[in-house]
């Protein structure tokens, strides 16, 4: 760095620093990945909860019967302790909550989905215990076995819903 002509309004790159010379002022700045930087500060980690599959599926078509019947939401509140299966329907003045045990890490959450459709992901999987991996209320959640077959890679995806509160 202190071996280098500097001409006017250039500036001067390497993998590690970025030095930009104009009017008798040398600007230094530190260069690095922005990639890692957004995911380790602004982006939120990988939450996983483990369930037992039939468990799950079992309490999401008990509680689904009381959901609303042209949105078919219901909710599941994640914590350390256990999973909160929900659901509420004012224009029929139904609810329903279901707790079932599960294996979560990480903050406590409330996502919602259609009833519907985690049904069918959750009876899609070929295993005894089902994996969730949430990011965030609002975005989508990836759907594993716990242990995969044999020459197979299975993962689903599904989109959260926006819960009326």
């Amino acid at each position: 760095i202190k071996d280098i002509d500097y001409v006017e309004g250039q500036i001067i790159r390497n993998r590690e620093y970025s030095i930009k010379h104009r009017d008798e002022i040398r600007e230094y700045a530190k260069q690095f990945e922005w990639k890692n930087v957004l995911q380790k500060h602004y982006l939120p980690s990988i939450q996983n909860l483990i369930a037992d599959k039939q468990t799950l599926l079992s309490a999401v078509k008990r509680v689904s019967i009381f959901s609303n019947k042209s949105t078919h939401q219901i909710a599941l509140n994640l914590n350390s302790e256990n999973v909160l299966v929900s659901t509420e329907d004012p224009e029929q003045s139904t609810k329903a909550k279901e707790n079932i045990k599960g294996d979560y890490s990480g903050d406590d959450i409330v996502v919602g989905y259609n009833a519907t459709y985690l049904k069918d992901v959750l009876s899609h999987v070929d295993d005894n215990k089902v994996v969730v991996q949430l990011k965030s209320p609002i975005s989508a959640a990836l759907f594993l076995p716990n242990k995969q077959k044999d020459n197979t890679n299975l993962t689903m995806l599904l989109m959260p819903i926006r819960l009326n509160d």
